[in-house]
C-alpha cells in the first residue's frame, strides 16, 4: 500500500508538471487562466527598415538606385526613390548602409537602429555632375588643391559658432576705429551663412581688448607685422576657432585707406569653417582673385560647402561617414592655414 501511495504522489506530480507547462500557451489563446494573466515573449522574426533615397544637392529623389544594409539583400529605389529592406533582425544600434547609383558619388554612411521597424530613414547621395565637381569638391573640403597626396577628412562646425574680436589695434595699441570694427563684423555676418548652405548664422559677435578663447566660439585678433608675407591665418575648422588678421601689410588692405580688406576676413572665416585653398576665381582662391571689398562667395563655393555641411564631421574621401558617428579626426595640433599676399 505504502509503495502505491508513493506511486502516486509521484504521478501526480509529474501531470502536474505537464498542466503548468502548458498553461502559458492557453493564456496566449484564450487571454488568461484562473491564476491571472501569463505570457510568453516572443521575437519578432523579421524587421523592416525603409526610406527614401534623395539627390543631395536638389532634394530631388533618385529612383533606380541600390541600397544595401550589411547582411541584407539590396533593395532599389523606384521612381520615387522609396526602398524597403526586410529580412531577419539585425543586430547593433548602428546598421551600415551603401547608396549607389549611377551618375552619383557612392555614399557609406550608417542610421540609428532600436531593434524595432524605421519607415522614416532619408538617405542621399551627391550626383556627379555640375554644378558639382568632384575634384573642386576635394580643393575645397579636403585640402586636395596644395596636398592632393593626402585628403583630409571633413572638418566643419556641428553648432552656430560665435566670435569675439580683439578691437586693439596691433599697431597703435589704441582701440581700433569703429569703421574698422564694423566692417569685420559684417563680414563675418555675410559669409557664415553662404559656407554652410544656409545651415547657420553667425552667432552673437562680441568685442574687447583681452585674449578670450571660448568653446563654440571663433577668436578674430589682429596683428601688425610688415615682415611677414600673410595677410591672415586661420584654424580649419576647429572649436575653438582662431584667425589672425595682419593690419597694413601692403597688398591685404583696399588702398591706402583701408588697412583690411573684407575680402580678407571672408576668407578666413572661411577657414575657420572648414574649408581649404581652392584653384581659380573663388574667394577661397590664394591669389586674391575677387575684388578687396567683396563677401560674396563664388555660386561654385557655395554649392560645394553646401554639400560639405549636409555631411557629418569626419566624412572621408569619397563619401565615407564614420559609422560611429563622431569626428574621425586624427588627434594632433590643429591645422593652420596661411594666406600669402
Amino acid at each position: 500500500m505504502l509503495q502505491q501511495r508513493k506511486l502516486s504522489r509521484s504521478r501526480v506530480v509529474a501531470l502536474a508538471a505537464a498542466i503548468a507547462a502548458v498553461v502559458p500557451l492557453w493564456s496566449l489563446g484564450c487571454g488568461g487562466s484562473p491564476g491571472g494573466p501569463t505570457s510568453v515573449a516572443s521575437k519578432p522574426l523579421t524587421s523592416t527598415l525603409a526610406g527614401t533615397l534623395v539627390d543631395t544637392i536638389s532634394g530631388g529623389p533618385v529612383g533606380g538606385a541600390t541600397v544595401t544594409i550589411t547582411g541584407r539583400p539590396a533593395a532599389t529605389t523606384n521612381a520615387d526613390g522609396q526602398w524597403e529592406s526586410t529580412g531577419a533582425p539585425l543586430i547593433g544600434i548602428a546598421q551600415n548602409v551603401t547608396a549607389e547609383s549611377e551618375g552619383f558619388l557612392t555614399h557609406q554612411t550608417a542610421l540609428a537602429w532600436s531593434g524595432a521597424d524605421r519607415r522614416d530613414v532619408t538617405l542621399d547621395a551627391i550626383p556627379d555632375r555640375a554644378p558639382f565637381s568632384l575634384e573642386f569638391y576635394r580643393q575645397i573640403v579636403r585640402d586636395g588643391y596644395e596636398r592632393p597626396m593626402v585628403l583630409q577628412p571633413l572638418r566643419r562646425w556641428t553648432t552656430a559658432p560665435s566670435f569675439y574680436i580683439n578691437v586693439t589695434n596691433a599697431s597703435t595699441n589704441e582701440t581700433m576705429d569703429a569703421s574698422e570694427v564694423a566692417m569685420i563684423v559684417q563680414a563675418i555676418r555675410d559669409s557664415v551663412p553662404q559656407m554652410t548652405g544656409g545651415r547657420f548664422e553667425a552667432g552673437p559677435i562680441d568685442t574687447g581688448t583681452e585674449v578670450r578663447t571660448l568653446a563654440n566660439s571663433i577668436y578674430v585678433h589682429v596683428v601688425s607685422d610688415a615682415t611677414a608675407n600673410y595677410c591672415g591665418r586661420a584654424f580649419v575648422g576647429v572649436n575653438p576657432g582662431d584667425i589672425t588678421l595682419n593690419y597694413g601689410l601692403t597688398g591685404c588692405g583696399c588702398g591706402r585707406q583701408q588697412k583690411m580688406a573684407p575680402s580678407v576676413v571672408a576668407h578666413e572665416v572661411g577657414h575657420a569653417l572648414g574649408f581649404w585653398h581652392v584653384d581659380g576665381v573663388a574667394m577661397m582662391n590664394t591669389g586674391w582673385t575677387l575684388p578687396c571689398a567683396s563677401t560674396r562667395f563664388t555660386d561654385q563655393e557655395r554649392v560645394h560647402a553646401a554639400v560639405a555641411y549636409a555631411r557629418p564631421l569626419g566624412n572621408r574621401d569619397i563619401d565615407i561617414d564614420p559609422s560611429n558617428f563622431t569626428a574621425a579626426t586624427a588627434a594632433g595640433p590643429p591645422p593652420v592655414v596661411i594666406c600669402r599676399r
